[in-house]
């Protein structure tokens, strides 16, 4: 039985409990959560980072073997879109050698404001995908490429009013600290830490609460 807050094995082994836990009639009816947000964290040690499109995409297949209904969004190719889709954005990429680090990175993190844009445009694919009380679980991939524009922290307290029916999953290549004394803190990388962060439950340490005959 795995420790809690401590890595699995491997990425392998991250990932089918990640399955198994979202299989599980207990995630899906938000049970044993205290009538908290349902959001969770997938954490994953920073050096599997390299294959984690590979998992990701494993497990999207096997969810969807169980006509599983998932909102899949991958957050950094929604922020790319949105960039795009800016009429500054090619004026910006224009100017980027002559402008300071800090302004044009302000200027890139304006166009995808967290809380006025990025989030609304996440609740916008899960609507599409058919809301909220028409999928199993939201999938959030990708966030911590934003990073430092996006904080996954901030990200989750933003959707907190927008998404708070459904569960929803965020894969982060790092640690969750979790205290009951102290503050709860994501810790990016193992070496930056994202501030508090007091509503997520860790995906991992969930699965220690299903019973050993659940998927």
């Amino acid at each position: 039985m795995s420790k809690r807050g401590a890595y699995l094995e491997s990425l392998r082994e991250t990932f089918d409990c990640a399955f198994r836990v979202l299989t599980s009639e207990r995630f899906k009816k938000m049970e044993g959560l205290g009538n908290e947000v349902p959001f969770f964290v997938l954490r994953y040690k920073p050096e599997w980072e390299p294959t984690v499109d590979e998992e990701l995409s494993r497990l999207r297949r096997r969810l969807r073997e169980e006509r599983y209904r998932l909102a899949d969004v991958d957050v950094f190719a929604l922020a790319v879109d949105m960039w795009k889709a800016s009429p500054f954005f090619d004026q910006m990429l224009a100017m980027e050698d002559g402008l300071p680090p800090e302004t044009f990175r302000n200027a890139l993190r304006d166009v995808i404001d967290v809380e006025g844009l990025l989030a609304p445009a996440i609740k916008k694919a899960v609507d599409e995908a058919g809301g909220e009380d028409s999928v199993d679980a939201v999938l959030l991939s990708g966030v911590h490429h934003l990073f430092p524009l996006v904080r996954a922290h901030l990200l989750l307290n933003c959707l907190q009013p927008l998404l708070g029916r459904v569960p929803l999953v965020v894969t982060f290549p790092g640690s969750y600290h979790q205290s009951p004394s102290t503050h709860s803190a994501l810790v990016l990388f193992d070496q930056i830490s994202q501030d508090n962060y007091y509503r997520a439950f860790d995906l991992v340490d969930f699965s220690l609460t299903l019973e050993p005959s659940a998927n």
